[in-house]
């Protein structure tokens, strides 16, 4: 009897000692967070159900410093920032001339971007003279923002960022509008390539036998299928237009002839599909290649243009032309003007030829001739030129307006 009594005890004990067990173990948990006043320290959790079986994530908060703490979208504001906690005056500087460089580098880029590509003549030099204008207004800004930030006009190491975004913005503007991928796959073609062509060529060190030049044009070909590979059509066109105007015709020659946007796509198209290369590639060409891909050139042009405009456009690319356009850009003349000079050249200079195999003339009255000749265009260009511009054109090519044997 005395030995159920305990029996019954003993269970009794059990049972009780559980139920204390399981209203410890539903009773809060105390957790870690956030004081105004110290690092860490305990608190308990947000109410609970009574029933839910949970518990709080223990989190800690220590006085590590993060640059958030610094960083602004206002330069001043950020430059203060940094001061005040005691950052050195030269990485203040890196810092922020990095993020200046960044900055106006997007700003010159959507600048030179604006517009289109293809215009020519006279709205592609106002385009380009109204650019001209706002990226010299960009860089006044920069560098009055760098003189209020850091006190300087002139810092040593920013060269090397400014170079690295020009030319970056130049091959984003030659590639032509791509996706950032497909832009960066075909830099790396480009570069990869670049350097093997640049092997070969050191290697050759000037004289360049027939081995070497069937290995650069190998290269070339399968720089070009490998980009027909990473480019989609309307990418490789694009491209293909760009570097044919930009490497053949440097987009300067087209500022010489009223043709329109669409009109200067289809004369590089012509072009690249004309031979030649492109990207500084050396030329491979044999005489007769270089002979039949002109004419084909030139065809391709004549037929775009019709006859008229297109003894506009074979003018544009002679030197003699460009010297006397140049000439008139620089002085505000018409380009009529430089016309009207160069037509003057070309029938003094038949006429010259004629005076020289007329056999009904000897010596003394062919000088006559050309003496008077000599005369009448000088006093036609001075006329045309103004003496100020016309001294000038003398040391710039025009020795035969007192010279007629020149011609």
């Amino acid at each position: 009897m005395k030995s159920t009594s305990l029996f019954f005890l003993s269970v009794f004990l059990n049972i009780a000692l559980a139920v204390a067990a399981v209203r410890l173990f539903r009773m809060p948990v105390a957790v870690v967070s956030p004081s105004e006043t110290n690092p860490v320290f305990l608190t308990a959790p947000a109410e609970q159900s009574s029933n839910a079986l949970t518990v709080a994530p223990v989190s800690g908060v220590t006085n590590r410093f993060h640059w958030r703490q610094l960083e602004s979208t206002n330069y001043d504001t950020f430059v203060a920032n940094l001061r005040a906690v005691g950052c050195p005056e030269k990485t203040i500087r890196d810092i922020i001339l990095a993020g200046v460089e960044k900055l106006f580098a997007a700003r010159r880029r959507a600048l030179e971007h604006q517009g289109t590509f293809w215009l020519a003549g006279n709205r592609q030099r106002k385009a380009q003279q109204t650019r001209d204008r706002k990226l010299e207004a960009l860089e006044r800004e920069r560098e009055t923002l760098i003189h209020r930030l850091l006190g300087v006009e002139w810092f040593p190491d920013s060269g090397h960022l400014s170079r690295d975004f020009e030319e970056q913005a130049l091959s984003r503007f030659i590639l032509g509008p791509m996706p950032e991928e497909t832009y960066q796959r075909a830099v790396h073609l480009l570069e990869q390539y670049d350097s093997l062509k640049d092997e070969v060529e050191r290697r050759c060190d000037g004289i360049r036998l027939e081995e070497d030049t069937a290995q650069l044009r190998n290269l070339y070909q399968r720089m070009w299928q490998e980009l027909a590979s990473a480019l989609t059509p309307a990418q490789l066109e694009e491209l293909m237009a760009r570097g044919s105007v930009n490497e053949l015709f440097n987009h300067t020659e087209l500022a010489r002839v009223e043709i329109t946007a669409a009109e200067a796509r289809q004369i590089a198209l012509a072009r690249a599909a004309a031979g030649g290369r492109l990207f500084d590639w050396p030329d491979d060409e044999t005489d007769e290649e270089k002979s039949a891909n002109e004419e084909k050139f030139q065809a391709a042009v004549r037929t775009l243009l019709g006859e008229k405009r297109y003894a506009d456009f074979e003018r544009a690319q002679d030197r003699e032309f460009r010297t006397l356009f140049d000439l008139g850009k620089d002085h505000g003349l018409s380009q009529a003007v430089a016309v009207q000079i160069y037509e003057i050249q070309k029938l003094t200079r038949d006429e010259v030829q004629r005076l020289r195999q007329d056999p009904a003339l000897d010596e003394a009255a062919r000088q006559q001739h050309l003496d008077e000749m000599q005369t009448a265009v000088q006093q036609e260009i001075l006329s045309a030129l103004g003496s100020g511009v016309c001294q000038e054109y003398l040391q710039r090519g025009g020795a035969w307006v007192t010279n007629l044997n020149t011609l």
